[in-house]
């Protein structure tokens, strides 16, 4: 699915896969090889630098969840599991060992790293559905995200949050804590909400696709223009992103979640994440390599401008909320509203240094941040019950937060990719295309890279698969 017209799919994959990775390698900045379309190589290279994203993006999930226990912002040792407000579901484990690079870190990864998973979802969306219709579609979302959903809910969770347990509990047996468990007054989803979240989106684009096909078409040439207006351009999502987020941000706070169900919501952001996945939508309607997607383009060629302005961005947010959060009464309104508008500007530029570092230096093959790519899904569904059991085993280990974190999270990673490699043949489970799959059908990719559990790839039937 990296195209967005027929034509230009069939001009760039054809049944010359393979070959087009390796010229793909020896033209990073995807200027086309001899005897090639400059459209068609352009296509490649921003099609490897997003498949290559992608692994970074589940890297990073696995790195957040892992560093958490270890954030010297947390003043607490512990929540209990039986009493409200139930804090755990956001730090399941707290270490006595504590360091304040983690925190740095994972708040960096909090203000673009979900927008950019849905950024990365809507662009490829769109494809699939003039592929497949909108029946379809849907049929196959359903099965894959909801399938996922209903394991990691079911099977994933409950294992998880055994430890979280047997921390503050009188009777750390398993029998009380499936009773515990089971008096919860809500069936906790961790990191699966996001599952949820894309079968809603989903829903939505094949509304679209189906009813306003024409508007996305005609809003496709946006794209374009943070090639020739690049400030015009963020200024208009910046904008966008700031009421969409800051009006929630002030109704509920930027910190409230609420449970319905299995789902949980944070209340302020699901406006912020529609954005970004219709952003990706309307972006992909255009096709890779083009506009925004251009491999060889201006946020390419401006990436370390972005880095400076991500980080400045970064640094401002952070000092606005530590000053909103002072203990001397509430914050002025206006404080509240420039610490959410950072938030919003911040997020945005994080996923554009993101987009632009990948195609500066992601369009080339990257062995291991592909592998983790290609196994997307079983390593975001999976993930999560051993960085937890990793975090809850490291407890009365005499060693540094900043020795720790690392062990949390190469052990879970190493855990979770032995589960993921050891899973058979359900469809939730594909990192890649069966091989009695056509050999036309095998040699299309360049795979089109989404971000975990879209189910949208065209040549994978994997954590992106579904179109």
């Amino acid at each position: 699915m990296t195209e967005i017209r027929q034509s230009e799919f069939q001009a760039e994959n054809l049944d010359r896969g393979s070959a087009t990775r390796r010229r793909a390698r020896r033209t990073p900045s995807g200027r086309a090889p001899p005897g090639r379309p400059e459209g068609s190589a352009g296509a490649a290279g921003a099609s490897l630098a997003l498949h290559n994203l992608r692994g970074v993006a589940i890297a990073f999930v696995l790195m957040v969840h892992a560093f958490a226990a270890y954030l010297a912002s947390v003043h607490s040792n512990g929540y209990a599991f039986d009493q409200p407000p139930y804090r755990w579901q956001a730090v399941p484990v707290l270490d006595r060992s504590r360091w304040l690079g983690f925190d740095v870190f994972c708040g960096w990864q909090d203000v673009y790293l979900m927008s950019l998973m849905f950024f990365l979802s809507g662009v490829f969306a769109w494809p699939s559905l003039d592929r497949n219709g909108g029946r379809r579609f849907l049929a196959r979302r359903f099965v894959k995200l909801g399938g996922s959903f209903l394991f990691g809910v079911a099977i994933v969770m409950p294992v998880a949050l055994y430890p979280v347990y047997r921390l503050s509990a009188a009777d750390p047996s398993l029998t009380g804590y499936v009773r515990a468990y089971r008096a919860l007054p809500f069936t906790p989803d961790g990191p699966m909400w996001f599952l949820c979240a894309l079968v809603v989106f989903d829903a939505v684009a094949a509304f679209l696709h189906r009813w306003a096909a024409r508007a996305v078409e005609a809003a496709g040439s946006f794209a374009d223009s943070f090639e020739s207006r690049p400030f015009v351009a963020f200024g208009a999502v910046a904008t966008v992103a700031i009421a969409a987020y800051a009006a929630l941000a002030m109704a509920f706070t930027p910190w409230r979640w609420i449970n319905v169900g299995p789902l949980a919501i944070q209340l302020c952001r699901p406006l912020l994440y529609a954005v970004y996945f219709l952003l990706g939508l309307v972006v992909g309607r255009r096709g890779l390599g083009r506009g925004m997607l251009k491999a060889d383009g201006l946020l390419a060629r401006r990436w370390r401008a972005l880095l400076g302005l991500a980080a400045a961005a970064l640094v401002l947010w952070m000092a606005l909320v530590w000053l909103s959060l002072e203990p001397h009464g509430d914050a002025p309104a206006a404080l509240q509203i420039l610490t959410d508008a950072s938030y919003a500007v911040a997020g945005l530029l994080g996923v554009l240094f993101a987009l632009a570092a990948a195609f500066r230096f992601g369009a080339v093959r990257r062995p291991l941040v592909g592998a983790v790519a290609d196994r997307a899904l079983p390593l975001y569904l999976l993930h999560y019950a051993p960085v937890v059991w990793m975090q809850y085993g490291l407890l009365d280990l005499p060693l540094p937060a900043v020795v720790k974190g690392p062990i949390a999270f190469a052990g879970a990673l190493a855990i979770t990719w032995c589960l993921a490699a050891g899973a058979e043949a359900p469809a939730i489970f594909q990192g890649r295309r069966a091989r009695t799959r056509a050999p036309n059908e095998e040699a299309c990719s360049v795979r089109a890279p989404i971000i975990a559990a879209t189910g949208t790839s065209s040549t994978s039937s994997g954590p992106s698969s579904g179109g």
